[in-house]
C-alpha cells in the first residue's frame, strides 16, 4: 500500500508515512496521548507512499503503558 519493501522498514519513521499537510495533526494526536488527554482513537489522515503520491486512510492508535501505568508508547 505504501510502496516500501522490507529493506526500508528500519529506516521509516511514522511521519515519513504522513502527508506533510497532516503532520501537525498527527503531532497533536501523539502529544495528547502521551500527556494523558487521550488513550487512543481512530483518525483519518492523508498518507504518503514511497513514490510521493498521497492517499486517504485511517490510523488506529492505542496507548502502551508499562506495569506501573506509565505511558511509554503508542501502537
Amino acid at each position: 500500500m505504501f510502496g516500501y519493501d522490507r529493506r526500508d522498514i528500519g529506516r521509516i519513521k511514522l511521519l515519513d508515512l504522513v502527508a506533510p499537510s497532516d503532520r501537525e495533526q498527527v503531532d497533536g494526536a501523539v502529544a495528547s496521548m502521551l500527556d494523558g488527554r487521550s488513550d487512543g482513537d481512530e483518525r483519518e489522515y492523508l498518507f504518503k507512499r514511497k513514490d510521493g503520491s498521497a492517499f486517504p486512510g485511517r490510523a488506529y492508535t492505542t496507548l502502551i503503558s508499562d506495569e506501573r501505568g506509565a505511558r511509554i508508547g503508542i501502537s
